[in-house]
């Protein structure tokens, strides 16, 4: 909202107005066009309310004198002589008009603030040469600005504009229109313990109209409305929100150091079977405490700067530092004690393949019985120890677990069985001359235990180092098997040579050539086996073709067909015989 006042009237007054409640100047203000002059006497100094100013009729404007009308000169006759022109003049020129300089004004604006009694007031210069405007803001306070009239001038640097606070009567509700009962404060009591990790003020208790809380250290002093504090004893200081502080001061407090508290251990019955053995374990030593034995007595010392707190039932000071506690029988049982025995593990049996692989249990031994985890399933290899009752294990070995203290333990079985190969046994094997054809004669035995699947298990390969290798299957565990590139019936074959169409033979790099310079062969049961057999030498009667004498020529073995067992070809054959492992529990 905006007011304007404009002062006009011819002497400068020194006139107060006196604004009271905000809605009748407001309404004045709304009555009054914001650039209306207005034009207000007052005597000399004399305050003026602004109500009486808002209700007072405008002045009526001063009538501008008006001039008497003047006769008109009646005609007269006048004769017209021609006269002699008379020298022309120049008008004489006339001094320019001089204005006043501006009148210097000053503005002023005081105001008293509102009580609980009545409204508070403003006043201001009003006299000739100032305009005054107000606006009123939203919190209901005022802004004044004042500027000069025309013909007149402010002095450099003067206030010009001015803030008037809300000057509405305070309400009896307001802080200050209420009666205070008056309260004093309690000084808090030092709580000095010793060190001063807990020293601090006692905290006092809350009285009317105080309550007292704690800020860290300090003590804090709450007033309830509608109180005061007077005399406030030393240290306590006012804070901005009307709360009162009591710092803490270290002076207050002294600092003698603390013994540090100490807790005694009880001591565990180590209940031994029978009464020989039994005692307490020595608890370990602590900051502060020293254990010792004095017989069956635990002796605690307590050193200089502890002290024991909470002691424990069954510990009894006895001066300077020393507590003991005594041997109670009830502690212990006095049950007989049982026969210490231990337990054997199982035995592994690992053999090559897994025909002879076992676990085998431990014999069973006084006080204990073996026997497997589950008897029913044979292929469960864990091992059960029941220890009979009077009989105890005291130090159990490793491998076993001790199934909760029911007097069984339990052996898994964890070991890996190697399945390594078995070796196969080997008879003569050697190239061999039968008339006058080559032969591959042989014999392998498989290891015991293991059954092949057929009357001819074995397989035979020639492995050729730059070619297809010639494999030959399904043979018997000993015999003859006609070499590679050879043949028994006409036209007669030999490896490294070939039949001419006039029947005659010549050499050739093909038809197995490559067997006749030491070839390896692989025998196969499941498992495999390899040795390097040496083709009949080339004065042997079947090495070459026909042109050769005829006879029989072995190369490698010492007995011709049948076939025998023994002989210095026999070599020692690594096989692996491959099958579905079997365990055995013995």
């Amino acid at each position: 909202m905006r007011m304007k006042w404009k002062v006009i009237t011819g002497a400068t007054l020194a006139a107060a107005l006196v604004i009271a409640p905000l809605a009748a100047l407001g309404a004045a203000a709304e009555e009054t066009p914001p650039d209306a002059a207005t034009t207000v006497v007052v005597d000399e100094g004399a305050a003026v309310d602004d109500a009486a100013v808002a209700a007072e009729p405008a002045a009526e404007p001063v009538a501008e004198p008006v001039a008497e009308p003047v006769a008109e000169p009646a005609e007269v006759a006048v004769e017209t002589v021609q006269a002699e022109p008379e020298p022309y003049l120049a008008p004489t020129p006339q001094p320019s008009p001089s204005y006043p300089p501006p009148v210097e004004v000053t503005p002023t604006l005081e105001f008293t603030p509102p009580t609980c009694d009545a409204a508070g007031s403003v006043s201001f210069s009003l006299g000739e040469g100032i305009i005054w405007n107000s606006f009123i803001n939203e919190d209901n306070s005022i802004r004044y600005t004042a500027e000069p009239a025309e013909g007149f001038v402010f002095p450099e640097g003067v206030q010009i504009e001015w803030t008037v606070p809300d000057l509405s009567q305070l309400p009896p509700d307001d802080p200050a229109c209420l009666e205070y009962i008056e309260v004093t404060l309690v000084t808090p009591v030092a709580d000095d313990q010793c060190g001063m990790d807990n020293d601090m003020y006692v905290l006092p208790a809350d009285v009317e109209g105080v309550t007292y809380m704690r800020d860290g250290l300090d003590i804090v002093a709450v007033i309830a409305s509608g109180y005061v504090v007077v005399n406030a004893p030393a240290g306590w200081v006012m804070e901005e929100d009307g709360s009162w502080r009591f710092a803490f001061n270290e002076a207050d407090f002294t600092d003698e150091p603390c013994d540090i508290e100490v807790t005694l251990v009880t001591p565990v019955a180590d209940d031994q079977c029978g009464m020989d053995n039994d005692m307490y374990v020595l608890p370990d030593d602590t900051e502060g405490v020293t254990y010792s034995r004095d017989g069956l007595d635990i002796l605690a010392v307590v050193a200089t700067g502890y002290v024991a707190v909470n002691v424990p039932a069954g510990w009894v000071m006895e001066g300077d530092g020393m507590w003991r506690f005594a041997f109670n029988e009830a502690d212990f049982s006095d049950e007989p004690c049982d026969v210490i025995v231990t337990l054997t593990p199982p035995t592994i049996v690992d053999e090559c393949f897994t025909a002879n692989d076992a676990v085998v249990l431990p014999e069973d031994t006084e006080g204990v019985h073996y026997d497997w985890v589950d008897a029913e399933d044979p292929a469960n290899l864990d091992v059960l120890a029941s220890v009979q009752q009077g009989f105890v294990v005291v130090a159990v070995p490793e491998g076993w677990v001790d199934n909760g203290g029911n007097g069984t333990f339990t052996y898994a079985i964890t070991y890996e069985f190697t399945d390594e190969d078995c070796p196969l046994i080997p008879g003569d094997i050697g190239s061999v001359c039968v008339g006058n054809v080559p032969y591959l004669g042989y014999e392998v035995t498989v290891p015991e235990g293991f059954v092949p699947d057929s009357d001819t298990p074995v397989t035979i390969t020639f492995v050729n180092p730059d070619g297809p290798d010639y494999v030959v299957t399904n043979q018997p565990l000993s015999g003859t098997l006609l070499w590679p590139g050879a043949s028994a019936t006409p036209p007669l074959q030999w490896p490294g040579w070939v039949l001419n169409p006039d029947g005659t033979y010549s050499e050739t790099t093909g038809n197995f050539a490559w067997t006749r310079a030491g070839v390896t062969v692989i025998f196969e049961v499941n498992p495999t086996y390899e040795t390097v057999v040496e083709y009949p030498e080339a004065t042997a009667t079947c090495a070459n073709p026909p042109s050769n004498p005829p006879g029989l020529a072995v190369t490698g073995l010492n007995n011709p067909l049948p076939w025998g067992v023994g002989g210095a070809a026999a070599l020692a054959l690594g096989i692996a015989l491959l099958g579905m492992r079997r365990f055995a529990r013995r």
